[in-house]
């Protein structure tokens, strides 16, 4: 699918600058371009644009390893905690 306007927002090598506000993170009309390691403007454009992005699927399933391996580390320190207890006991 060849996509009809190539601005960096829409480029897979861009990733956006962020601002902490009170409850939230506001982003910024700027970001990081990966491929050529320079801050470039959200509406920019180059040659080198790409629209390599992960499909959806992936990234549920990216999640739920991350996810995962959290509940693994976790159950791992309760265990960890609960032997502590009881040698102190």
């Amino acid at each position: 699918m060849d996509h009809p306007v190539k601005i960096c927002r829409d480029c897979s090598k861009y990733k956006p600058y962020y601002t902490k506000e009170y409850c939230t993170f506001a982003k910024m009309p700027a970001g990081l371009c990966v491929f050529h390691k320079k801050t470039v403007g959200a509406l920019s454009f180059c040659d080198d644009w790409s629209d390599e992005r992960v499909p959806p699927c992936s990234k549920k399933r990216i999640a739920k390893m991350k996810l995962e391996k959290i509940r693994r580390d976790l159950a791992e320190l309760k265990q960890i905690f609960e032997e502590e207890e009881n040698d102190g006991r």
